[in-house]
């Protein structure tokens, strides 16, 4: 990985730390009773979400977290897949994933 990319992907995973940060002191003064919107909450969540998938889509080994074609968490799967293991990618899925997102 190239210096520039170690660059972006520290950024990014910068602002997705920020904005989970953001989201769970929102969350939290909701149920506290705050007065805090309900569509800036569920804002946050959804670009919380897409970070955290660009994230996993530059990843270049290991299990996938996110479904290639839901970009569903693959934590919230009824049933795991027969070998019990999380979906992996193979070298196109990552070539692809990754020219895809930044």
């Amino acid at each position: 990985m190239a210096a520039k990319e170690r660059i972006d992907l520290l950024v990014l995973m910068t602002r997705t730390l920020e904005k989970l940060l953001e989201l769970r002191r929102l969350e939290m003064l909701a149920a506290q009773g705050g007065d805090e919107d309900e569509a800036e909450t569920a804002r946050l969540r959804e670009e919380l979400l897409n970070r955290l998938r660009s994230l996993d889509a530059r990843r270049q080994a290991g299990p996938a977290l996110f479904e290639t074609e839901t970009g569903a968490f693959v934590g919230d799967a009824a049933t795991p897949p027969s070998d019990g293991a999380a979906p992996t990618r193979d070298a196109g899925e990552q070539a692809g994933a990754a020219a895809g997102t930044g």
